[in-house]
């Protein structure tokens, strides 16, 4: 089945973004045009996704999050405009 959806200029957050699941959506949807904001708490996680992901360039950005830490939100760098 192929999808003729198309998410050009649309962002998406995924978090647990950088393996398993997460990064199987992470990667659909940069396939089909969108930007995509992953969060993880693994940083080894992190690091291979983002070699695996290098060809869509600043299209994805990953940042460590622990969605449990109100903190990690507030220190991510993903202010509201990052959405708009």
């Amino acid at each position: 089945m192929t999808s003729s959806l198309v998410l050009a200029g649309r962002v998406a957050l995924v978090t647990g973004g950088a393996s398993g699941i997460g990064l199987g959506i992470s990667t659909a949807l940069l396939r089909r045009g969108a930007t995509v904001l992953m969060g993880d708490i693994r940083r080894d996680h992190m690091e291979q996704a983002a070699a695996a992901l290098a060809s869509y360039g600043d299209r994805v950005q990953m940042k460590h999050l622990d969605v449990c830490a109100a903190q990690d939100w507030a220190l991510s760098g993903w202010q509201s405009d990052t959405f708009s």
